[in-house]
C-alpha cells in the first residue's frame, strides 16, 4: 500500500531534522555498523518514497473505489481510509520540499509542483488532520510531560507574546491562566533559558503560572488533552505551504492571501473558535515579555508584524507575516515549528535568558540542531558517528546548521 513507507518518512524526518545526518539508506544491512547518509541523500530517498507510496495508494484507490484498505483496524490515523493517506502523501512532500527551499531551490519547486498538481489532491479540511489516536492504557506524551512530570511542561513566553498581543480566540484552546494569586487569570508564559532558581523554589516557583492546556473537561480535544491524538500534520499547515509556495511564484499555488486566510480560519475550525474580526485587525501586535516574579527574565517586544494581509508589503514581510501564523496554528507540533523557524528565522522569538551553552550556541541565531547521543560514541558504530560529524560539516553541537539550514536571505 505505500502506508509504510509515508509513516516512515515522517517519523524519520523529525530526526534528520533534529540531528543532521543519520542512518537511513543504509540502515538494518550490517549487524556490525550503521553508516550514516548526509541529508540530501535522505530527503532525496524521502521524496523516492512519497512517490512509491503515492502511486500504491492512488493504484488501490482505482481498483478499490469506496473501500478501505485491508488493515483499517490497526490504522490509528485514518482508520485504513486511503483516500486520506494519498493527500497526506501529497501535502507531506510539499512540507519537505518547502523545507529546502534555500539549499536547492530548483528541487524545492519540481517538487512542490508535483505535490500541487498530484492526483488525490492536498489535505484541505480538517478532517482531512493526520493524528495518532491514543489506544487502551496510551496516553498523550505531551500530557505526560506536563501533568505527570510535575509541570515540567508550561506555556512559553514567545506563544504568550503572540497570543494575548493578537487576542486570539486559540488562547484558552491551547493554554490555561496562571493560578498565581499576584496574577491569577492572566496568560503568563515563562521564558526560555529562565533562572527558576532565584528564589530558591526551583521550578516550583513557576508552577503557578500559565501550562498548557491539559484540563479542559473534555480534553480529549484539546492539543494536548489527556486522550488527545498526537497531531502529524494539518490541513491548516498545507494552506500555509501554499501561501508561501504562491509567494515564490510556483505554479499551482493559488493566491498567496487567499492561502494564509484561509489558513487561519481552518486551524479556527480545527479548534472550533470563531475567528471573528482577527483577519482584518491590522492593529494589534505581539507584546513584550514581563516575569512578575523575577524582572531579569524580561524582553523587550521583537516583533511588529500584524495578522491583517498587507499585498504591498515586501516579499520578506509576507513571508514572516505566513510563518508566524503557521507557527501558531500547528501548535502543539513543536518539531515543525522549530524546523520553520530555523529556516526562515520566524517568528521572532525572544532570545533565551541565559545561553548556558559555554559558547557553542549563539545566543541571537539559538540552537541549531540536537548533539548525538553519547552513547553513539561508546558503542560499536563510534567510527561510523565520527564519519556523520564530517558530513555534517560542522561540530558535533547546538550551534551547527543543518544542510537545509542555510544562512542567507529568504527573497
Amino acid at each position: 500500500m505505500g502506508i509504510s513507507l509515508l509513516v516512515q518518512v515522517i517519523a524519520m524526518d523529525r530526526v534528520t531534522d533534529k540531528f543532521g545526518p543519520i542512518p537511513y539508506t543504509q540502515a538494518g544491512k550490517s549487524l556490525i555498523s550503521q553508516a550514516y547518509d548526509d541529508q540530501k541523500t535522505i530527503y532525496t530517498e524521502f521524496f523516492k518514497q512519497i512517490d512509491t507510496a503515492a502511486n500504491n495508494l492512488q493504484a488501490f484507490i482505482t481498483a478499490n473505489p469506496g473501500k478501505k484498505a485491508y488493515f483499517d483496524s490497526g490504522d490509528l490515523v485514518y482508520g485504513g481510509d486511503a483516500v486520506k493517506w494519498l493527500k497526506l502523501a501529497n501535502s507531506l512532500r510539499l512540507r519537505l520540499a518547502v523545507r529546502i527551499v534555500k539549499v536547492d531551490p530548483a528541487t524545492a519547486k519540481l517538487q512542490a509542483e508535483k505535490a500541487m498538481a498530484a492526483t488525490g489532491g492536498l489535505m484541505t479540511v480538517a478532517s482531512d488532520n493526520a493524528a495518532v489516536a491514543q489506544s487502551g492504557n496510551r496516553n498523550n506524551d505531551l500530557w505526560n510531560v506536563t501533568v505527570n512530570y510535575e509541570g515540567d511542561n508550561a506555556m512559553g513566553a514567545a506563544l504568550q507574546s503572540y497570543l494575548v498581543g493578537y487576542s486570539d480566540p486559540r488562547l484558552p484552546i491551547y493554554c490555561t491562566p496562571a493560578t498565581d494569586p499576584l496574577f491569577a487569570g492572566q496568560y503568563i508564559g515563562i521564558r526560555s533559558g529562565a533562572n527558576t532558581s532565584f528564589n530558591g523554589l526551583g521550578k516550583a516557583g513557576y508552577k503557578t503560572y500559565s501550562s498548557l492546556n491539559a484540563t479542559t473537561p473534555d480534553n480529549a480535544k484539546a492539543p494536548i488533552g489527556q486522550k488527545a491524538p498526537q497531531i502529524l500534520m494539518t490541513a491548516a499547515e498545507v494552506w500555509f505551504l501554499k501561501a508561501e509556495a504562491a509567494l515564490r511564484g510556483w505554479t499551482g499555488a493559488g493566491d498567496a492571501q487567499a492561502n494564509y486566510e484561509t489558513g487561519i480560519t481552518t486551524s479556527m475550525q480545527q479548534w472550533n473558535v470563531a475567528a471573528g474580526s482577527y483577519l482584518a485587525d491590522a492593529v494589534s501586535k505581539p507584546t513584550a515579555y514581563v516575569d512578575p516574579k523575577n524582572p531579569a527574565n524580561n524582553a523587550a517586544v521583537v516583533s511588529t508584524i500584524t495578522v491583517k494581509w498587507d499585498g504591498a508589503a515586501s516579499n520578506e514581510v509576507k513571508l514572516e507575516r505566513i510563518i508566524t501564523q503557521k507557527w501558531i496554528a500547528i501548535f502543539p507540533d513543536g518539531a515543525e515549528a522549530w524546523a520553520d523557524f530555523r529556516r526562515t528565522g520566524y517568528p521572532k522569538l525572544f532570545t533565551v535568558a541565559n545561553n548556558y551553552s559555554g559558547g557553542t550556541i549563539n545566543t541571537q541565531t539559538q540552537i541549531r540542531r540536537l548533539p548525538y547521543p553519547t552513547a553513539e560514541y561508546g558503542n560499536g558504530n563510534k567510527d561510523e558517528v565520527r564519519k556523520a560529524v564530517t558530513l555534517l560539516g560542522g561540530p558535533d553541537n547546538g550551534g551547527t546548521r543543518l544542510w537545509w539550514d542555510v544562512n542567507k536571505a529568504n527573497f
